[in-house]
């Protein structure tokens, strides 16, 4: 997560950062906002495919992870078979609002 914040305002704002985490692992996100993420996802990779560098960024992930070859030709139906049911068990594994690391930059 990040923020642009004015510095009076930096304590506001990583409480209420912290609060959204804290309900984000509790929760977990509406079947509304997992659709919106998914479109945003499966419609930004055209895009991204578009360059040189965005192929190659493509295929060093796809390498990295082990994703198989064909991954961009199953990427449309690997980021809808994701459930809301995975998004917060992943929140709950992965994110511990005790222990984030907060980095604040500026005055």
């Amino acid at each position: 997560m990040s923020a642009g914040v004015d510095p009076q305002n930096v304590a506001k704002a990583t409480d209420l950062i912290l609060a959204e985490v804290s309900k984000f692992v509790r929760d977990g996100v509406t079947a509304e906002e997992l659709s919106d993420v998914q479109t945003q996802f499966t419609g930004s990779l055209p895009l991204s495919l578009e360059s040189n560098a965005g192929v190659a960024g493509a295929l060093v992930t796809i390498e990295r992870h082990q994703l198989g070859l064909d991954y961009l030709l199953r990427y449309h139906e690997v980021i809808g078979s994701i459930t809301t049911d995975d998004v917060l068990e992943a929140a709950q594994k992965y994110l511990d609002v005790d222990r984030l690391a907060i980095a604040v930059a500026g005055p």
